[in-house]
């Protein structure tokens, strides 16, 4: 299993203070493939990833590990099979964890937030 880092204990925070229930590195979302997701929000589905290596160098100077072609390729196909299995998919970079980038992450929370509460009222129909 994956370490949870600083980024995902923060966005995990900021989940719960907004009442989003949540599971961390989950997998088994798409058959027969190993993907392991930062955040799921079964009731609505939805999958958070944090896009935390985008602008790190890695041990290639090419970039961290969002930023290296086979796993720029990877993501997509990642994102893709998940869409495909009904879940939404939102990628956030760690960057939007903090200063004017917590505007963007606010919307996305809201939105998410939203779906859940929809979701809900809807199951109690």
């Amino acid at each position: 299993m994956t370490k949870i880092n600083i980024h995902e204990l923060h966005l995990g925070e900021l989940l719960k203070d907004r009442g989003i229930k949540f599971k961390t590195q989950v997998g088994g979302l798409v058959p027969g493939r190993k993907f392991v997701v930062d955040f799921f929000v079964p009731s609505i589905p939805a999958v958070i990833e944090l896009q935390g290596g985008i602008w790190m160098k890695g041990k290639t100077d090419r970039g961290g590990a969002h930023s290296l072609p086979s796993n720029i390729e990877r993501d997509c196909e990642k994102s893709n099979l998940l869409q495909i299995e009904g879940n939404m998919v939102y990628k956030i970079p760690t960057s939007w964890l903090k200063g004017d980038g917590y505007e963007k992450l606010k919307l996305v929370l809201d939105a998410i937030k939203f779906y859940q509460e929809a979701t809900n009222v809807n199951s109690k129909r």
